[in-house]
C-alpha cells in the first residue's frame, strides 16, 4: 500500500438534515478525499442523489491538470449503489481505477469514514442548516483543507 499511497483516493457520500420551505429535508453529500495529503474535496450535495448526479459532480475533480482524480489514480469507494456500473465506466475513460470496498467493511475506507464522522461531530451536530447554501457553507468553513468546488456552489439555490 505504500507504493499506492500517492495515488489514492477515497470517495464517499453523508447524510445531512436540512430545513427547507418544504420542511425537513435529507441532503447527500459526495465528497473526495486525497489519502496521502489529506485534502478533501465536497464534490456536490442534492437530496436525490443518482448516477447523473455523481458523474456531473466528478467531472471538475477529473479534467484538470491538477484534479485529484487525474489519469493514474486509484478511486476507493464503497458499495454504495450511486457508485453504479456507469460511474465506474465513467471514470475508467478517465484513467481513474476503481476499488470498490468488500460489502459490510467500513473500515476498508477508514479514512472517508473518519472525515465523515469528523464533520457531523464537528459541524452538523450543533447546527441544523437552513436551505443548502448554508450547508454548503459550514463545510466550506470546517477544515482548511476542505474546498467545495463549483458544481457544489451551483447547488446553493433550493
Amino acid at each position: 500500500m505504500q507504493a499506492h499511497w500517492p495515488a489514492l483516493v477515497a470517495a464517499d457520500f453523508f447524510t445531512t438534515e436540512v430545513w427547507t420551505a418544504r420542511g425537513l429535508v435529507t441532503y447527500y453529500t459526495a465528497f473526495v478525499i486525497e489519502l496521502q495529503s489529506r485534502r478533501v474535496q465536497i464534490l456536490g450535495s442534492t437530496p436525490y442523489p443518482d448516477e447523473a448526479f455523481v458523474i456531473q459532480c466528478l467531472r471538475p475533480v477529473s479534467s484538470e491538470s491538477d484534479a485529484l482524480l487525474q489519469a493514474g489514480r486509484i478511486l476507493v469507494c464503497d458499495r454504495d449503489p450511486k457508485w453504479s456500473r456507469a460511474v465506474k465506466q465513467w471514470l475508467s475513460t478517465a484513467g481513474v481505477h476503481v476499488v470498490r470496498t468488500p460489502p459490510g467493511a467500513p473500515n476498508c475506507n477508514a479514512h472517508a469514514e473518519r472525515f465523515v464522522r469528523s464533520v457531523k461531530e464537528e459541524c452538523l451536530r450543533r447546527v441544523v442548516p437552513w436551505a443548502n447554501g448554508t450547508f454548503v457553507g459550514l463545510c466550506e468553513s470546517s477544515s482548511p483543507t476542505t474546498s467545495v468546488n463549483e458544481t457544489t456552489k451551483a447547488f446553493r439555490t433550493n
